[in-house]
């Protein structure tokens, strides 16, 4: 019995940290002297986005967008030392038909802007741990 109890313990905790990766943020000193670069506008953003969403979307021409607004953001570099880099995010809810020609439910998406350049996507995802139910993102550009 002991140790199944630890068998769940540990299952638990595993779940519970995977689940807090996404929350990792950049020390308050980071982000007070963070230079976040030249800002975007929404029409700006707005429009790169929608091209990057043309160009991947099986039936682009039955996109169904819901904007959210620019605001400061931040992201983890990938390679090669993973610094933190500052820009505008934009999130967005995404919803298109699918190769049936059936809306497939709306999708979450975060857009990352850099100078008013478009550098990642980020998709949602919902992971489905042995003890909880949570969203990451993942880079898609």
């Amino acid at each position: 019995m002991r140790q199944l109890l630890t068998i769940v313990i540990v299952v638990f905790v595993v779940d519970l940290l995977a689940g807090c990766e996404t929350s990792v943020k950049p020390s308050a000193e980071l982000i007070a002297n963070a230079d976040y670069g030249e800002p975007i506008t929404q029409a700006s953003a707005e429009k790169q986005a929608d091209m990057y969403l043309v160009s991947v979307l099986k039936d682009p021409d039955s996109r169904r967008v819901i904007w959210g607004p620019v605001e400061q953001g931040y992201e983890r570099s990938e390679v090669p030392s993973g610094e933190w880099m500052f820009g505008y995010k934009m999130l967005a809810g995404v919803n298109a038909k699918n190769s049936y020609g059936g809306y497939a439910g709306s999708k979450p998406y975060i857009f990352f802007f850099q100078d008013g350049i478009l550098k990642a996507v980020y998709t949602g995802v919902t992971k489905v741990g042995r003890s909880s139910i949570y969203d990451v993102y993942q880079r898609v550009y």
